[in-house]
């Protein structure tokens, strides 16, 4: 499992998240928008970045396949 800061840089607002390495990105994004924990915004939308690598994410990739780690902030911008 990794521990991971999944961030909105609209609303300043973060969350902490514990997910598998073999889940994708998108699945994450989906499951805590239909809990309400991703501040009513559409995700789809908008790009994940990874505060370490730089770089953007492509939500259709597992993390492990993205190159994340326990502790990597997620930014949604």
């Amino acid at each position: 499992m990794l521990i991971l800061t999944l961030r909105d840089e609209y609303s300043g607002v973060s969350v902490d998240i514990q997910v598998n390495p073999q889940q994708r990105v998108a699945d994450t994004l989906q499951i805590l928008q239909e809990a309400g924990k991703l501040w009513n915004i559409e995700w789809r939308q908008r790009k994940v970045k990874s505060l370490r690598e730089g770089i953007f994410l492509n939500v259709q990739q597992n993390y492990e396949e993205g190159n994340i780690y326990t502790g990597d902030i997620l930014d949604l911008v």
